[in-house]
């Protein structure tokens, strides 16, 4: 059996080997890492990460800049959207960035607040670290943007997965709808995968994919199930975000983001 990237004879999928490897994650500092939320089926999907399945889903980034673009995303300001913190600026004569820090001094807004205001608060910073991963596990991953895996995707189960995106309105899968935010297709998609049984009799351990903002691959490992923690992926070491970082600023500045 090959240790190297290969297409599974069994499945079609195509699949690259979990490590030896590294890459990082956002996440709260108060929560030992590798750690995840736990999705249920009463959850909507929606609210749901892109790969995620039933159980638990931790995410890992190729580079730092890549993690905190997936995380900060949402942050960024519409485009076309009015700049509501700028006009509250512009009425207090003051800068921008000053116009924030008051805004989350005398306010006392929750970070949800700041989603889509073009702006985070100190405190998003100060309530999370960067964690290097290190990912050592002999397991796969499906590499799902590769053509032999989305040609496998349409195909599984005998055509019932295709039958049932043609009834979500998708003729075909594409790049566009794994980078999707219609979580009900990616998701069932994650499910597909995590379940299929790969040419050595094993079941993929997670899904290794693009960032839709670019920049290096992202990879969402399920927790197995009936175990605790990711076998095999380990956080070894932790980076405090501080507001002059300079591969945040970068994400902050590609995204028109103010940093606090």
């Amino acid at each position: 059996m090959s240790s190297h990237a290969h297409t599974c004879q069994a499945t079609g999928l195509r699949l690259v080997p979990t490590g030896p490897s590294t890459g990082f994650h956002v996440g709260l500092r108060k929560f030992p890492q590798p750690s995840a939320a736990v999705r249920t089926a009463d959850i909507h999907r929606q609210d749901w990460g892109r790969f995620d399945v039933i159980g638990s889903t931790f995410y890992v980034a190729e580079y730092i800049e890549t993690a905190y673009a997936e995380v900060l995303a949402s942050f960024k300001l519409p485009n076309g959207a009015n700049d509501s913190l700028q006009e509250i600026a512009d009425m207090w004569g003051v800068h921008r960035a000053e116009a924030v820090s008051w805004i989350v001094e005398d306010w006392k807004l929750l970070e949800p607040d700041f989603r889509g205001m073009g702006a985070i608060p100190a405190s998003w910073r100060e309530r999370r670290r960067v964690f290097e991963i290190e990912m050592d596990d002999s397991g796969w991953l499906v590499d799902v943007h590769h053509p032999d895996t989305i040609a496998a995707i349409e195909n599984a189960a005998d055509g019932a997965m295709a039958r049932w995106l043609g009834r979500q309105g998708i003729p075909a899968v594409t790049l566009s709808t794994l980078t999707s935010d219609n979580r009900m297709v990616t998701t069932t998609i994650a499910e597909v995968l995590r379940t299929s049984v790969l040419d050595d009799e094993s079941t993929p351990r997670g899904i290794q994919f693009p960032s839709k903002h670019g920049g290096g691959w992202c990879r969402a490992f399920w927790l197995p199930r009936k175990a605790y923690g990711y076998p095999g992926v380990r956080a070894s070491r932790e980076i405090q975000i501080h507001s002059q970082s300079a591969s945040l600023r970068r994400v902050a500045d590609r995204f028109r983001i103010t940093i606090t």
